[in-house]
């Protein structure tokens, strides 16, 4: 057998930006469907020990371990050590073959012909007023970077890649569009029963797993619940997700006081940022997962929907068409109208055809795969 492609992969989990999180390890379980000749050798960059045990945990991945100047040979610890002591720098380093760059790493500008730079979405073009003028240089000095000195660049939606190059024309990097997928562990998940009782959840229920960002449009769905209630359809949704937004402190408490104001206190339960078990189980049994957000790269909560087959309500975003043109069990709405997103919920049509999602799963890693080997070989 060949040498084992050695890839370097930055992590840290973060359940404010769980998405990111999810990505990685959507990632190397995607991987893990490769024959085993195939798959890469995995340095896991991350200034957490316990995500990194914890990652190895879930995934099982067998060429998982961390990144760390340890993983150098005694000699070369021992020269590097006298190298600090003299020259203030290491003779030894670790180049892995490919580095897998995450947003958060962008200031990695070593060996750009290794490096594949992702780039999830241009939300900050679109709802600019959701961020802030540090933020808004930051994100547009790091693509402007890529623009024009990365030689490989990584979207997760044709739209992404269309907006880059709109935003950053003439742009040198080779590009690459990736859709990746979700995998969810099957075997020890919580029975239903207890889930249920758990969230004192009753009856049907709609699911919207969204983080309480201002731009995931949760105001929406509240006013299509009361729209539906005057017209005597009583309906429950539960929303999960981190009640936290950096941008907006106040986005989640004034969403509770929106409750209260339409009356339907009764209509809808706010779980907070839960065990990816429990969503699990939560999602496997909801009636239908309403996905509103204003922008999207190519939504997790969407991935985790055509996983278990569950129909989607979405917001008629481009994004949205494009990641579920091959689904059958999706309706779109106006996420600026809660009267469509109603309608869509009075119609009641629900129906579901079964797809084979492990296909997917496997073609996430494969062309990963493929991408990584189009790199020239160092």
């Amino acid at each position: 057998m060949g040498k084992r492609i050695v890839i370097k992969i930055n992590y840290q989990y973060n359940e404010d930006w769980i998405g990111g999180s999810y990505y990685i390890q959507n990632l190397i379980h995607a991987l893990n469907t490769l024959e085993d000749s195939k798959k890469p050798s995995l340095l896991i960059h991350s200034s957490n020990e316990n995500a990194i045990n914890e990652l190895k945990s879930i995934t099982n991945y067998p060429y998982l371990k961390r990144y760390s100047f340890n993983n150098l040979n005694i000699l070369q610890r021992g020269i590097n050590y006298f190298s600090r002591k003299i020259l203030k720098i290491n003779i030894f380093r670790l180049f892995p073959d490919f580095l897998f760059a995450f947003p958060s790493s962008y200031h990695e500008r070593e060996q750009l012909e290794k490096q594949i730079f992702w780039i999830p979405d241009f939300q900050d073009k679109y709802l600019p007023h959701f961020f802030s003028e540090e933020e808004l240089k930051s994100r547009d000095s790091a693509y402007t970077f890529i623009q024009n000195n990365a030689q490989h660049v990584l979207f997760s939606s044709e739209d992404a890649q269309n907006d880059f190059n709109t935003f950053y024309k003439d742009a040198t990097p080779k590009q690459y569009v990736l859709n990746f997928a979700s995998f969810h562990q099957d075997e020890n998940l919580p029975s239903t029963i207890d889930v249920l009782e758990k969230f004192s959840i009753t009856g049907e229920y709609f699911l919207c797993s969204n983080q309480f960002w201002i731009h995931k449009n949760h105001t929406i769905v509240l006013k299509a619940i009361a729209l539906l209630k005057k017209e005597g359809r009583n309906i429950c949704v539960v929303f999960t997700g981190k009640e936290n937004d950096y941008r907006n402190p106040d986005y989640y408490s004034n969403l509770r006081k929106k409750v209260v104001e339409l009356d339907i206190e009764n209509n809808v339960k706010f779980l907070g940022f839960i065990d990816r078990k429990d969503q699990i189980v939560l999602l496997k049994n909801c009636k239908a997962i309403i996905q509103p957000s204003l922008f999207e790269g190519w939504s997790t909560v969407n991935e985790d929907a055509k996983a278990e087959n569950i129909f989607i309500l979405a917001a008629n975003l481009n994004v949205n068409k494009e990641q579920l043109i091959n689904y059958p069990n999706y309706k779109l709405f106006n996420p600026n109208d809660e009267k469509t997103l109603a309608q869509e919920i009075m119609n009641d049509n629900f129906t579901i055809k079964e797809i084979d999602y492990k296909q997917n799963i496997k073609k996430f890693g494969l062309d990963f795969l493929k991408i990584i080997e189009h790199f020239d070989k160092p």
